[in-house]
């Protein structure tokens, strides 16, 4: 896999921080509580976790430094992880997935110049060292706006919550809590609410939701 180059690095920083998921932003949360069908794979309690599918077709990721793994589909897409932010980014640990034609974009460099990068899925550790439950952690951050159609559901034997909030682009999102509640997992689907694109990245969205395990 081709990590992006340092100039696609800095841009992809600056497409994080457009997003609103890694670096806080001074904006109000307000939250809101109408119920939303959970996105696939989240609405049914796991109790102990299953091994992932190891199909020729999935990729995974796996962090052994906060503990958890996920599969996407690798005929379709890639995924890079990062770890090393500047002081001013407040995630741990980032992952953004790509569609293969967005990634050699990328690499290519047909984004830089000002280009906004495409939407696309995104799972970042965010820490939680107060210990709060998902919806007070929302409530007190400073990292969404409008934020709606939060409902609680289940994932990887976590209990989580599926909700919605704007930014660059309208984003489905849920919030899983490690374990030891020192952290959460954001899985992010970000939309342009047209074309092909949408419904493409969704099933990376889908399949990381559904195979999100934690390890020991």
């Amino acid at each position: 896999m081709m990590n992006p180059n340092p100039q696609s690095s800095a841009r992809l920083a600056l497409h994080r921080f457009s997003l609103g998921l890694l670096v806080v932003a001074a904006v109000s949360c307000q939250v809101q509580s109408p119920p939303v069908s959970p996105p696939g794979g989240t609405g049914t309690p796991t109790g102990q976790p299953s091994p992932i599918s190891a199909a020729p077709e999935s990729g995974l990721y796996r962090s052994d430094r906060f503990g958890f793994q996920f599969a996407y589909p690798a005929e379709q897409f890639v995924a890079h992880g990062e770890t090393d932010f500047p002081p001013e980014v407040v995630a741990r640990e980032a992952v953004q997935i790509w569609t293969i034609d967005h990634d050699r974009a990328i690499q290519a460099g047909e984004y830089e110049g000002g280009t906004e990068y495409p939407a696309n899925v995104s799972v970042t550790v965010q820490p939680n060292p107060e210990g709060l439950s998902a919806t007070d952690w929302i409530a007190q951050s400073d990292w969404f706006t409008d934020v709606r159609e939060v409902q609680e559901v289940t994932v990887a034997g976590q209990q989580a919550i599926a909700f919605r909030s704007s930014g660059l682009y309208d984003m489905e999102q849920v919030l899983v809590p490690t374990p030891d509640g020192k952290n959460w997992v954001l899985i992010t689907l970000n939309q342009v609410g047209t074309g092909e694109s949408d419904a493409q990245y969704r099933q990376a969205y889908d399949r990381a939701i559904a195979t999100l395990r934690f390890t020991p």
